[in-house]
């Protein structure tokens, strides 16, 4: 699993995932919990983004300052890891 899949979704929908990079869109999802939230169009349920292989340069050039401490500390990945959904 790697460190996006783990952030919670709260922290992403605050964080990097609450809009669509093109249009600034935001549509309702429904949380496991029962809650609906306003987020991206392309994130479902579970976090994940539906279209993460072609997501746009907004997404793709986010900056993560998480993300980020986490590999100073571990060092870089050997191979950057697929997502599927």
């Amino acid at each position: 699993m790697s460190l996006c899949e783990a952030c919670v979704i709260e922290e992403k929908i605050h964080v990097c995932c609450a809009r669509y990079p093109l249009s600034g869109k935001r549509v309702p999802l429904g949380l496991a919990c029962g809650r609906t939230v306003l987020a991206c169009r392309e994130l479902d349920a579970r976090g994940l983004c539906r279209s993460y292989d072609t997501r746009p340069e907004g997404c793709r050039s986010f900056y993560c300052d998480r993300y980020a401490s986490t590999e100073r500390r571990l060092g870089p990945a050997r191979e950057p890891e697929k997502r599927h959904s």
